[in-house]
């Protein structure tokens, strides 16, 4: 996300999209009001131009003008109804709607591969994230509550990211399992060497698939992503059936709620302010 806008995705029109580029290169000089204009100009001649609707909603914003950035953001959400910028969390930071929409796939798929490269460094040693070792204490405290040890036959990290949480639990379990919509971040969690198999894909289908393959796991992981989600909890197709010990995890959930600061106050992505590149 840069300063006024998102990534550059053409409009099929080179004059657009040079006057585009030209708006952007006023506003990140500092002549917002003109680079205002210029963009108000492009989208005339190409209105479905998502790119533009969403740099000009970013920039009325810097303005200060709410109402008109509104407008723009809602135009942004029309013309690309996946919502790759994310227009509607936009909407919904600048209060445009009482409830936080969700996140399409799009959205949160080009905001982590975005982000990829720069994530565990971001997390782990500017935030000290200590979300998996968290979860590792959790785990262990109810596993000793049931008299049982912490070692697991096959373990599934829902959402496994960049492989932090892989790298807490690696040591207990025989096989570890993970999921990420995100090619960029399989990628680095690839590299790591931490998983037995690693696919990129949405959580529904992919639980669906294992669940018709027969597959069992002993706990199931969801380190800091059901919040940015576009299915709810209920929603995921886990069953006893899944599970290798019934009565324990995934039959009875627990979760914490992310904090309202995991919500970034400038881009409204699922990143804290501090990690944005937004200023």
């Amino acid at each position: 996300m840069t300063e006024t806008g998102p990534l550059f995705v053409s409009s099929g029109d080179l004059i657009a999209d040079r006057r585009y580029n030209a708006a952007m290169d006023l506003a990140s000089q500092g002549d917002v009001s003109a680079a205002a204009d210029i963009m108000a100009q492009t989208i005339s001649a190409t209105p479905g131009f998502a790119a533009a609707w969403f740099a000009l909603g970013a920039i009325r914003a810097r303005l200060g003008d709410r109402q008109r950035a509104v407008a723009a953001f809602t135009e942004a959400s029309r013309a690309d109804p996946e919502d790759y910028h994310g227009a509607r969390l936009q909407l919904a930071r600048l209060g445009a709607d009482d409830s936080i929409p969700a996140m399409t796939e799009s959205f949160l798929r080009r905001l982590f591969d975005q982000d990829a490269a720069r994530y565990d460094t971001a997390l782990t040693e500017r935030l000290r994230y200590r979300g998996p070792a968290i979860l590792r204490d959790a785990v262990k405290s109810a596993l000793h509550g049931l008299r049982r040890p912490m070692r697991f036959e096959a373990l599934l990290d829902l959402g496994c990211g960049t492989g932090l949480a892989g790298g807490a639990f690696r040591r207990f379990t025989a096989q570890l399992v993970g999921v990420d919509l995100s090619p960029a971040m399989v990628a680095r969690a690839q590299a790591k060497n931490l998983y037995d198999r690693l696919l990129v894909g949405n959580f529904a289908g992919f639980l669906t698939d294992e669940i018709e393959n027969g597959a069992k796991y002993d706990l199931v992981l969801a380190a800091d992503v059901l919040f940015t989600s576009t299915i709810s909890l209920k929603s995921l197709p886990i069953s006893r059936a899944s599970s290798r010990r019934p009565g324990f995890l995934p039959s009875r959930w627990k979760h914490i709620r992310a904090p309202a600061s995991s919500f970034c106050r400038r881009c409204a992505s699922p990143m804290p302010s501090r990690i944005c590149a937004t200023p």
